[in-house]
């Protein structure tokens, strides 16, 4: 399992857009990608669900923990880590 921890960048959040181009950019990753808020690792929900990602309803500030485990781990760790330093495609 390959885990890493970003902050959401973007004034509005992770809104509706910025989720779904997370969703998006990760489906076709085969590990499968947990993602929490703020180190509740009790409210860890699917990433490429673009709807659940949405319902963790992270702001600015907030601490987004994202767990791939498969066959390409560390590959979509490290994407989804340039893709938050980019501000989620915003």
């Amino acid at each position: 399992m390959e885990i890493v921890t970003v902050t959401v960048t973007n004034p509005f959040g992770l809104h509706a857009r910025p989720a779904s181009l997370l969703s998006i950019f990760i489906k076709d990753f085969a590990s499968d990608i947990m993602v929490y808020k703020n180190g509740d690792s009790s409210g860890k929900i699917n990433a490429k669900s673009v709807l659940s990602v949405m319902d963790l309803n992270a702001s600015m500030g907030d601490e987004l923990t994202f767990e791939a485990c498969g066959e390409d781990e560390e590959k979509a760790i490290r994407a989804i880590e340039g893709f938050a330093k980019n501000g989620f495609g915003e």
